[in-house]
């Protein structure tokens, strides 16, 4: 834009002197235009559209109530057909994963079993380019690219289906195929798509984990949930040692002493360093290796207590073999469990957002013990905090475009009648982003498309400046306020629908393409383009009708007074009348403006 500038009030003036030729001489093209009549149908439609600007301006109540009208009108539908909200959209990466819930003990052999069974069914997709795995006792997976003749949306959608019904039929293996995002959130791990995070907190391990299996039942009973995945994982086979704390202590044996024995002989207890020519090694003090290589020789362990007696660990403890937690994840100090609930493309964000509330985390809170919370996280935090930026950004933009235009104008009134034009655009944008998104449900109010929104701020005010800007010059030169208003529409309709032609074809193929990485930007330009081509229109009717009701309002607050005028051109010399035919380039007799009506309105047209 900054270069463009540059080169329109250089480059552009410098070769139209060159190139431009005799303007009364008729061009190849203006004989076709005469020809086909495009001419004759152009100044119609403009003598219509002056006319009927003038006929809505009459009337200070009939002013009020269309321009309430059209900005009110343009509010609801804004707020009625605005699209759901999304944070990111999903893209269309020819990567796909198989995400696998193993049943507990499953060690790396089995994996590795279960991993080649999988391996071999893939080799018959004929869409698969190549595969590769992820083996490991938790959360295991299958990374799979697809080939890029299959690349395009529906082809991938179609993959997704088949391969799902392809990965199942292993016994105890839960398996579950979804498509990679573009965008993806720090700490989401390998689950692919569209994720949900909700946070179970507590004190109780064992409560947390009642609760977590409560709300991922109800989560999954949700339309548009594909599965829900727990981070916690009670599948570490281990061994735990029951003290009988009234025959220890008889025999003087404390708990802790009695754990740390146990960790010694077993696992080992760093006991200092051994340096040796500036290298550190551990010195581990622990029992033979040899002795603990089978579960049940644990309760052999001899005990010795403080008198000199020895007892053997069974007869003083339990040892009960079970299934604990791979791992025990905090939240601000309290023990939680995370689900991850995976959503269908369709499926805004927004929309799972509130169904979990209602339907799942609220019924659910109502009941929960004191100290336990049930909080919806991941990219629902990141959505509302994306969105509470984005909407100061968009106020932000509002605040200095009206500043900048205070401080053009020199005055404070014409900016805020130029600022009308943003309603307009902003419902032209939603009612657009809605119509792709009915066509196409992918295509969701995300953040990229509010992008176009803020653009949108600093484009469609441009329209409304040159009216404004053309009415002052008219007026300037000593034509009547309301006849000013007028003819500036006259005079700025053509480059005004020359301008906002060129930008919504230049913006259409951004729109209607449908090539890879298309889907990332047809919401933002669906947005510019809807905005700026209803902005277009009804800016040329209300930004008229406002206009002259601030004269009017002027004119009545400050009788006699110029309305409005900066003070530098309050004493400007007047220029002569022109008339109307020839000025615009229309054969007819000139006529003066003695009457007050505009070029295409007067009486005897």
């Amino acid at each position: 834009m900054g270069l463009s500038l540059v080169v329109s009030v250089t480059v552009v003036p410098m070769m139209s002197s060159r190139v431009l030729g005799d303007a009364s001489r008729v061009t190849f093209l203006q004989r076709l235009i005469s020809f086909t009549g495009v001419y004759f149908i152009g100044r119609g439609i403009r003598r219509g559209f002056v006319g009927l600007v003038a006929w809505l301006m009459r009337g200070v109540v009939f002013r009020v109530l269309i321009a309430t009208v059209i900005t009110g009108g343009s509010i609801f539908l804004a707020w009625f057909y605005f699209p759901p909200i999304d944070y990111l959209p999903k893209g269309n990466r020819n990567l796909l994963f198989v995400f696998l819930r193993t049943p507990p003990g499953l060690n790396i052999d089995q994996m590795d079993k279960v991993m080649a069974e999988l391996e071999g069914r893939m080799l018959k997709v004929k869409e698969l380019d190549r595969f590769f795995a992820v083996i490991r006792p938790a959360n295991p997976l299958l990374g799979l690219i697809v080939k890029k003749e299959y690349s395009d949306k529906d082809s991938i959608r179609k993959v997704v289906k088949k391969l799902f019904g392809m990965v199942q039929g292993i016994p105890g293996i839960r398996a579950f195929v979804t498509q990679v995002s573009l965008f993806r959130r720090r700490g989401s791990g390998f689950i692919g798509g569209i994720n949900l995070k909700v946070d179970v907190t507590g004190d109780s391990l064992e409560e947390i984990q009642r609760i977590a299996g409560e709300v991922s039942a109800k989560a999954r009973a949700l339309p548009g949930v594909r599965f829900v995945n727990s981070s916690f994982d009670l599948g570490n086979p281990e061994l735990q040692v029951h003290v009988n704390r009234v025959k220890a202590a008889d025999l003087g044996i404390s708990v802790s002493e009695l754990g740390d024995i146990i960790e010694t002989l077993v696992k080992g207890t760093d006991a200092g360093l051994f340096r040796d020519q500036g290298k550190e090694l551990d010195i581990v003090i622990r029992g033979a290796q040899s002795k603990f290589t089978r579960t049940q020789e644990l309760s052999q362990i001899t005990v010795y207590t403080p008198d000199g007696r020895s007892v053997r660990l069974s007869d003083i403890a339990e040892i009960r073999q079970t299934l604990g937690p791979t791992k025990i994840e905090h939240i601000d100090r309290d023990r939680s469990v995370t689900l991850t609930v995976n959503l269908a493309d369709t499926l805004p964000l927004q929309v799972a957002i509130e169904r979990m509330r209602r339907e799942v985390i609220d019924p659910i809170r109502a009941k929960l013990p004191l100290g336990y919370s049930v909080e919806v996280g991941g990219r629902a935090k990141d959505l509302a905090r994306t969105w509470d930026a984005l909407k100061w950004s968009f106020l932000i933009a509002l605040f200095i475009t009206y500043l900048l235009m205070a401080s053009l104008f020199e005055a404070w009134s014409y900016p805020l009648i130029i600022m009308f034009s943003v309603p307009l655009a902003s419902t032209g944008g939603v009612l657009a982003v809605s119509f792709m998104n009915y066509i196409e449900p992918s295509i969701k109010m995300d953040t990229l498309v509010m992008l176009g929104f803020i653009l949108l701020t600093g484009i469609v005010v441009n329209n409304a400046i040159l009216l404004v800007h053309q009415a002052l010059n008219h007026f300037r030169r000593g034509i009547p306020m309301r006849e000013a208003i007028l003819e500036s529409v006259q005079d700025r309709m053509r480059p005004i629908f020359m301008t906002m032609t060129t930008t919504v074809l230049g913006m259409l193929p951004l729109v209607i393409s449908s090539g890879p990485g298309s889907e990332l930007y047809r919401g933002l330009g669906a947005a510019v383009l809807g905005g700026l081509a209803t902005s277009t229109l009804f800016t040329l009717l209300l930004i008229p009708i406002v206009f002259s009701l601030w004269v009017d309002f002027q004119s009545w607050l400050w009788p006699g007074a110029v309305a409005a005028m900066p003070e530098e051109s309050r004493d400007a010399p007047v220029e002569p009348t022109v008339a109307w035919g020839k000025r615009n380039g229309e054969n007819g007799s000139p006529v003066g403006r003695e009457k007050g009506y505009p070029p295409e309105v007067r009486p005897e047209n």
